[in-house]
């Protein structure tokens, strides 16, 4: 719901990266949120068992195959929380097309699928809420 908002900005990280003049601040301050954002995804891929076969074992007795697949998944996990991050902070080319990044100039944005574009990143965020609402009452 909040990256449909165009103005005002409703996002905490992109005030907080408005807010800032100095370039070494702006990049500290991104450097916290990029890393919340991986630990809080990364953490559960660390968590993850699939049928006791793909799992992380503590004291270096993951196999070569666990591994394998943890690294995979991290990797596809890599692309989608940095073009999520940069919606958050309003560098995406929707929001201005003139102060458009490398990653997004490359990859695109949502708007490239009409789905997504449409309302799903809107209307689908509010739908998880609802059942997260519905299963703690």
């Amino acid at each position: 719901m909040v990256f449909s908002v165009k103005h005002p900005t409703l996002t905490i990280c992109a005030i907080l990266v408005d807010a800032v003049k100095s370039p070494a601040v702006v990049v500290v301050v991104c450097i916290i949120f990029i890393s919340y954002m991986c630990l809080c995804a990364y953490y559960t891929i660390f968590k993850l068992r699939l049928f006791n076969y793909y799992y992380m074992a503590p004291a270096q007795q993951t196999d070569h195959y666990s591994l394998l697949f943890s690294a995979t998944v991290l990797s596809r996990l890599t692309t989608p929380l940095s073009l999520n991050f940069l919606n958050l902070l309003h560098l995406d080319a929707r929001y201005n097309p003139d102060q458009q990044t490398a990653f997004t100039a490359i990859m695109g944005s949502f708007e490239v699928v009409p789905f997504v574009a449409q309302g799903f990143n809107v209307y689908y965020p509010i739908l998880i809420a609802l059942i997260g609402l519905a299963t703690i009452l």
